[in-house]
């Protein structure tokens, strides 16, 4: 009565949204992010608060600047952690003290855990539906697609107060009843099997972020610390020229398809987001041709 699998995380987001954001609800929401949220926010007529993150701080939520943007009309705070694209995650002290906010203003929680599974360097991360006073008013928003690499299949799921999963429901049986029960079961496989694969791919994720940040490191890029994800957010102020500009650049002269930052919010133009998801050899070449389009770059100024 308490969760509700859907057809991936991308219609969870969706159902979430259409079935708690009243029109002029303020959804505080951490920057950048995954502007999939803003679609569905404002497709629910919802307000987003734009709370911002900085490198200095790896991308983790600051409590105090949450707090500063809380209105009478404020209903929902999001976390995002690990986060996409930052790869900042929120400690557990962070969540505890958003945890305290939440309750003191009366906010719901959208907890977004999809990358939960891919933490580095022995960073921790609680849930926040598990702190005292949370479960009631916390909806967690979760998926197989990236911890068990089944993004295909399609299975996503909300857990939250069985009054909330009643009314979630019967909108998706709107949307298409249900997700489909080949994915269903394959999910159920995955979640009862053995689990190494898991920490498998995890130590695979850590070895290519660990050649990334040493190579964008050599060419002049900085990032917050990426705790968690498959992602880094390299800051490409170094160059002299925007990241959408960077990263044609990087398609047209080297072959390497790299997201800019706008991507992400418009006002990030000297980001980009690398991501784990290539085999080694593949980074590596890749790297050898990001270099090879900065070395021209460098050499043509």
């Amino acid at each position: 009565s308490e969760i509700l699998v859907t057809t991936g995380g991308q219609e969870a987001l969706f159902l979430l949204a259409q079935a708690l954001i009243e029109p002029g609800d303020e959804v505080i929401v951490p920057d950048p992010r995954y502007t999939s949220y803003d679609h569905a926010i404002e497709l629910a007529g919802g307000r987003i608060v734009l709370v911002p993150t900085t490198e200095a701080d790896d991308f983790e939520l600051d409590p105090d600047e949450v707090r500063t943007r809380i209105t009478p009309r404020s209903k929902v705070l999001l976390l995002i952690s690990p986060n996409n694209p930052t790869a900042g995650i929120n400690r557990p002290e962070t969540v505890r003290r958003l945890a305290s906010i939440a309750i003191e203003h009366n906010l719901i929680v959208i907890s977004d855990e999809i990358y939960e599974k891919f933490l580095y360097d022995g960073a921790e991360q609680i849930s926040m539906a598990s702190l005292p006073g949370m479960r009631e008013r916390t909806i967690t928003l979760n998926g197989l697609s990236k911890s068990y690499a089944m993004t295909g299949w399609r299975i996503g799921y909300l857990c939250a107060p069985a009054e909330f999963i009643q009314t979630a429901t019967a909108l998706k049986r709107m949307v298409n009843v249900q997700a489909p029960t080949v994915s269903q079961w394959a999910g159920v496989a995955a979640l009862n099997g053995p689990q190494e694969c898991v920490e498998e791919m995890r130590r695979t994720y850590a070895a290519r972020r660990a050649l990334l940040m040493r190579a964008l490191s050599e060419m002049g890029f900085t990032y917050g610390t990426p705790r968690g994800g498959l992602y880094i957010w390299a800051n490409t102020a170094s160059t002299g020229i925007g990241s959408t500009e960077l990263s044609y650049r990087f398609l047209q002269e080297g072959g390497v398809l790299i997201l800019p930052g706008t991507g992400f919010g418009e006002h990030w133009i000297d980001y980009m987001r690398m991501t784990l998801l290539q085999p080694i050899e593949v980074l590596e070449e890749a790297i050898d041709r990001m270099q090879r389009t900065l070395a021209r770059q460098r050499t043509a100024r």
